[in-house]
């Protein structure tokens, strides 16, 4: 019988962005702040909703990062339907999108985004958002504690 030492079993974030080096650019970020999570990049919102559909609830990510405009399902179809049901909206999920717009902010925002957040432009603006992405991601694991 293997033991496993849960203190050592790190809690996940889901990066869903069709775009390389936007996700690289972010786990770059979430990397140089901390390695306390297991960062998971994933290309579009259908490939997420099929690996979410398959996890266990206590595997289920801390924080998923969504881009709005992917191709299959964008951000704004994937939050609709982690929103739906029970066992994914407890999930914070913040939009980090190339948009700045106010309307489409407050759009996400009223259908369950956790934030909604512009892509920086310089790496001090990204380990920013990197940073406030991870406190969404540390009050879900204090409180699934």
């Amino acid at each position: 019988m293997e033991i496993i030492n849960t203190s050592e079993i790190k809690p996940t974030i889901f990066l869903v962005d069709d775009d390389p080096e936007d996700r690289e650019l972010l786990f770059g970020a979430f990397q140089q702040i901390t390695d306390r999570y297991h960062i998971k990049m994933v290309n579009t919102g259908k490939d997420l909703v099929e690996l979410l559909s398959g996890m266990n609830h206590g595997d289920l990510p801390c924080l998923i990062v969504l881009d709005y405009n992917m191709p299959e399902m964008n951000g704004k179809e994937t939050l609709k339907f982690l929103n739906s049901g029970e066992r994914f909206r407890h999930i914070p999920k913040v939009i980090y999108s190339t948009s700045n717009s106010f309307f489409e902010k407050a759009e996400f925002l009223s259908i369950g985004a956790s934030d909604f957040m512009t892509k920086a432009n310089s790496v001090s603006e990204i380990l920013s958002a990197a940073r406030k992405m991870l406190s969404y991601c540390e009050e879900e694991v204090s409180q699934s504690a």
